[in-house]
């Protein structure tokens, strides 16, 4: 059976993707979520109540578009609920493609140290140290720790702290061809 072709523009399609689930919240402490399908689709990824969610977020955003395509499997390979594994695995892919500046459509990837992390998807790229992020797993003060999908602001500067822990690791940037 043929693969359905890449949309014309991944990124956009990355954009917009995350932009329907700003709506999503938390009921608990990551035990559930307010909208069912959400957290139907989360699960189908292998999240598990207690869990932290971020890249889950940013896989299933990513496996939404590139859903019934060539690259759905490596998507499903590469991308895991451990954002420096994750960032490891995408660096040494020969389908993905990682770089200190962001893109629109890419995942960001914070360490936060003991080899936990945060991740979103790049919305708006306003300079090469500037960003807006839609997000699962934060807050109004933008820890890794939060309760909702949120629009957030960033500096992607090696050495700018976000909450005195985490350190930019860099973007992946999706899979156009």
């Amino acid at each position: 059976m043929p693969h359905k072709p890449l949309p014309s523009d991944v990124g956009k399609a990355i954009v917009d993707e995350a932009h329907k689930w700003l709506h999503v919240r938390e009921v608990g402490a990551n035990a559930a979520f307010n909208d069912a399908l959400f957290e139907a689709k989360l699960r189908d990824l292998g999240w598990r109540p207690g869990q932290p969610w971020s890249a889950y977020f940013a896989k299933m955003v990513y496996a939404e578009v590139y859903y019934g395509t060539e690259y759905a499997r490596i998507i499903d390979d590469v991308l895991t609920p451990l954002v420096v594994v994750t960032w490891r695995k995408a660096k040494a892919s020969e389908h993905f493609k990682t770089q200190d500046t962001p893109v629109v459509g890419g995942i960001v990837c914070w360490s936060t140290g003991n080899g936990k992390g945060h991740m979103g998807i790049h919305v708006v790229v306003r300079d090469e140290f500037n960003t807006t992020t839609i997000e699962g797993n934060t807050s109004r003060a933008g820890v890794r720790e939060g309760d909702q999908v949120m629009i957030k602001r960033r500096k992607l500067q090696p050495t700018a702290k976000h909450n005195s822990d985490w350190k930019y690791l860099g973007t992946i940037l999706p899979i156009t061809t």
